[in-house]
């Protein structure tokens, strides 16, 4: 018999301001969002540069979650 599958969160995110720093497979912390949200360790898995007359620098993110025993309510 296999392992079991990992299950995964996700959610994605459309900063404002852009951020050239971020990076793909990079761990970050998010705040503002129910507490086991903010406590999870995410990880960026797709991340994406926009520069537009209209909206400027902007950074969209994809983020990640592996979770075992943890339940989101």
């Amino acid at each position: 018999m296999g392992t079991p599958a990992t299950r995964v969160a996700s959610f994605s995110l459309q900063l404002a301001e852009g951020r050239a720093d971020l990076y793909t497979e990079m761990p970050v912390k998010v705040s503002g969002f129910k507490q086991p949200i903010d406590d999870a360790e995410w990880t960026i898995t797709t991340l994406t540069h926009t520069v537009s007359p209209d909206n400027g620098f902007t950074t969209s993110l994809e983020l990640e979650v592996k979770i075992d025993d943890f339940e989101m309510e």
